[in-house]
């Protein structure tokens, strides 16, 4: 008869492995824990702010580690898979500066968006939609966030047609400027075009608007409720994708995260079923 004997730690060994790569992001919040996130949850009850990791790596427990502030600590990270991951992320000092009452590890598939612009129709009297008649191009490089408004003020086909802009931001705008349907048009210093091919009726009408919303580049995005783009409210950034909760903590009293640069350390270790 065989005798068989089992490795403990070799389901969460496993479950850290398949982990380590998916653990993304720690979000913070001031939620005060009455309403729980449902599965599969995507934020926290109040997010606030939402970081990447600094660091990640395997850790097991010594006495002699260099990670000292952890819990059951210390530990020493190791480059071999073990049943605990040890994660660093940073907040910078003018980010989510509040009384923290909740934090959350995200993985699976964030992805934040901290540089960009987006192409809106506003007020439409004649036929020229964005993304249609109206195309946005360039790379965003402004350091500030803005909305570009874009406005025909001179109607007529092309080469008589005219346009002008005013920013929100660091944009000085323009005034008056021709446009050739078909080639494109650098608004200003932010490092975009737009090109405008005529529509139907191969004309632009007088009082089209058209909005840009740039988001300037940020270090530390700061998470926007359910994606939405909105660089005046939310100039750091937005999430194109809000990824999974893994894991949730709440705070009792609550931290609260003074103008400062902030580094929380944390290690996780797989449920023996192979759970964060």
């Amino acid at each position: 008869m065989a005798t068989t004997h089992a490795n403990p730690d070799a389901g969460r060994i496993l479950a850290a492995e398949a982990l380590i790569e998916r653990l993304t992001h720690l979000a913070v919040g001031t939620g005060d824990g009455t309403v729980l996130p449902s599965a599969p949850a995507t934020g926290l009850q109040q997010e606030i702010a939402r970081v990447r990791y600094l660091q990640r790596s395997f850790a097991v427990v010594d006495p002699d580690g260099e990670i000292t502030q952890v819990p059951d600590g210390p530990y020493r990270l190791v480059a071999t898979p073990t049943d605990r991951i040890f994660f660093l992320f940073r907040f910078a000092a003018d980010q989510a500066v509040a009384a923290w009452s909740e934090l959350g590890l995200f993985g699976g598939d964030v992805a934040l968006l901290t540089r960009a612009a987006v192409l809106a129709d506003g007020p439409q009297g004649g036929d020229d939609r964005a993304h249609v008649d109206v195309l946005l191009g360039g790379s965003y490089v402004g350091a500030d966030s803005q909305v570009i408004t874009v406005t025909c003020t001179t109607g007529g086909a092309s080469g008589a047609a005219q346009i002008g802009w005013t920013a929100t931001g660091s944009e000085p705008g323009q005034a008056g400027v021709p446009v050739t349907f078909g080639a494109s048009i650098p608004l200003g210093i932010t490092g975009l075009t737009l090109t405008f091919l005529g529509g139907a009726d191969a004309a632009l009408s007088v009082g089209d608007v058209w909005t840009v919303a740039a988001t300037g580049a940020s270090v530390s995005p700061t998470y926007a409720e359910g994606g939405l783009y909105d660089p005046v409210a939310n100039p750091g950034g937005q999430v194109l994708r809000a990824g999974r909760l893994f894991r949730l903590f709440h705070l009792d009293p609550p931290f609260v995260h003074g103008a400062s640069v902030l580094d929380v350390q944390t290690v996780v270790q797989p449920l023996a079923g192979g759970a964060a």
